[in-house]
This record gives C-alpha cells, structure tokens and sequence, in this order.
C-alpha cells in the first residue's frame, strides 16, 4: 500500500459520520472509499440484470460500481471481470458498464495483453466508431499515458495499426476515465 492510500485509509477509518471528502470527480461506491471523489455510503449489490455467468468476477477480482461526476450530473459505472479466448489464449478482460435507467451498457473493454497489461482501443474523436491508427494525431488527455499499437500488444496481430490505451491490472479509475469519455464520444452518456 502507497503512503497516499494509506494516508486515505487512515481518513476513512476516522470517519465514522460519513462526511463527503474531497471534491466530486471518480469514486469506488463498492467499497465507500473515496478515489479523488466523495465519499458515499455502499450502493448494495449488483442490479437485477447485471452481468453475471460469463461475466463473473475472476480470482479475488470483484465487480465494483463506480461513480463519475461531472458538471452536475452523476453516472454510475461498473467494472466487471471476466475471461474469453483472443488471440491465441484465454484472456482476462474488463469491461466498463454505464448505467441507464435499470439497463446496463459497455462503454469500453480493456483486453489483458501478452505482458500482463490491460488495453482498450482509442476511439478517433472525429469517427468515435473507429479507432485511432498510429500517425494519427492522438488527443491530449493522453500525452503522459501509455499508448501502443495492436500488434505490439499482442503476438497474435501481425498487422494491427490501430492504438490502445494501456493500463496496469491495478488501475480501474483510468479504466473506468477512459470508458466515460469513450461513451461521452459515442453519444452513450
């Protein structure tokens, strides 16, 4: 545990009113523990129609409801864990539920890679459908993250020019940024 999570953990442990902490942005309702967010009690469990059966939580992976503030509207978010087969093996993969009404949708999915990193793809801004191809122009909220191409992610894509953002195993709020702002470009929010 960082110095900065434990500093965090040390403020929520004392906080036995349930006082809002910090300044609205991204928060983890799954374990009432602020992350650059308020603080808020459990949301409870999963909804009737969530994910489950192949969406399932792997290993000590669970499911975790997400809120995102942002100019005055709240959207939930669930990170869901769960494993398929691609390029050659079975993968782990996330994927980023938004909520609507009582009804679930995917925002993104971020793929576990050959070295054990997690990638979603770069929608282009301009064709939010398609995604970015290296030489593209890549939009600023990604100068200081991590992007690669397809085919340096995977051994199995011998021709993938198309970029992804990628993450570790321990990073679901740049997750779950990523499929707030993919879902804000397609119109999904």
């Amino acid at each position: 545990m960082s110095d900065l999570e434990a500093a965090w953990e040390e403020v929520h442990a004392a906080n036995t009113m349930g006082w809002q902490v910090g300044r609205p942005y991204f928060h983890d309702v799954g374990r009432g523990r602020a992350l650059r967010g308020r603080l808020r009690p459990r949301d409870g469990p999963l909804p009737p129609g969530a994910p489950g059966g192949p969406l399932a939580p792997i290993g000590r992976r669970p499911d975790r409801w997400y809120t995102v503030a942002d100019h005055g509207r709240q959207h939930r978010a669930l990170v869901a864990w769960t494993a398929r087969d691609a390029w050659g093996r079975i993968r782990k993969r996330v994927v980023i539920f938004g909520e609507s009404g009582s009804s679930l949708y995917p925002w993104t999915e971020f793929v576990e890679t050959d070295d054990e990193r997690y990638a979603a793809g770069i929608s282009d801004p301009a064709h939010p459908r398609a995604l970015l191809k290296h030489g593209a122009a890549i939009p600023e909220r990604f100068h200081a993250a991590t992007v690669e191409r397809t085919d340096q992610l995977f051994e199995g894509v011998r021709q993938g020019p198309s970029l992804r953002l990628v993450v570790g195993s321990d990073e679901p709020l740049m997750m779950v940024r990523h499929g707030y702002w993919v879902a804000g470009l397609r119109n999904r929010l």
